[in-house]
């Protein structure tokens, strides 16, 4: 009884994936189909060359499919009656990623899971925490600046790593943006709310962190691999 169970889930979590590649499948061709016939529009317009059209072709590509995330879950914020909050999560969480950085989804579908989960930990978790005090909000707060100080910005290595000064240009970005938020965050009187802004904030300086454990275990298979090359 318990293998037949056993092998039940299996074949419903089989399922599952064969639906989510389909869905991922159909949105990755609508977006890229579009972008196609748009990059293309542009060509018979301007009369740009090849390059150009298949950059043009990239950046739509890219936009609509940060459009369509984002719909998505501004949709599921509408449908839970809490638009206006997940906009402001969406906000707070991304502004503060152009600066400090973090970990990437490895799919474009994985990353609308995890936003759509940033959102909905933001707007829930500020119920559960709306009465905790003062303290723990200002403990969260220090934790923050002193990753933002010392891990940003977070980098995955897939498009290189940024030179010194370009790291020190994005470090001092997230700790004066981080600064302004946490500013309005304290002018609004409202205990949710301030936690909704909040928890992205936190969500954010945490994936600062894998990515300098990433940085670190490169550069240790780095050295080992060069002093085994020295040594053979």
């Amino acid at each position: 009884m318990r293998s037949g169970r056993i092998f039940n889930r299996l074949g419903k979590n089989e399922e599952e994936q064969e639906k989510n590649v389909i869905i991922q499948s159909w949105r990755i061709h609508m977006i890229h189909t579009c972008a196609v016939k748009i990059s293309g529009w542009c060509v018979r317009c301007l009369g740009n060359s090849e390059e150009e059209r298949q950059v043009i072709q990239y950046g739509i590509e890219v936009i609509l499919d940060a459009v369509g995330k984002t719909a998505a879950i501004l949709l599921a914020g509408a449908l839970m009656g809490r638009a206006p909050a997940f906009a402001a999560s969406l906000v707070f969480f991304c502004s503060l990623r152009y600066w400090a950085g973090g970990i990437h989804c490895k799919t474009s579908f994985r990353c609308l899971i995890a936003m759509l989960a940033i959102c909905l930990i933001s707007v829930y978790g500020a119920f559960w925490l709306e009465n905790s005090g003062e303290g723990l909000f200002w403990a969260i707060a220090a934790f923050c600046y002193a990753c933002m100080l010392f891990l940003a910005p977070g980098e995955t290595g897939k498009s290189g790593f940024l030179d010194l000064k370009a790291r020190r240009q994005k470090k001092l970005g997230s700790v004066l943006w981080m600064t302004g938020e946490l500013i309005l965050i304290a002018i609004i009187n409202h205990s949710w709310w301030r936690w909704v802004l909040f928890l992205p904030m936190f969500i954010e300086t945490i994936s600062i962190i894998p990515c300098e454990m990433r940085k670190e275990r490169g550069h240790e298979e780095h050295k080992s691999s060069k002093s085994d090359q020295e040594t053979g």
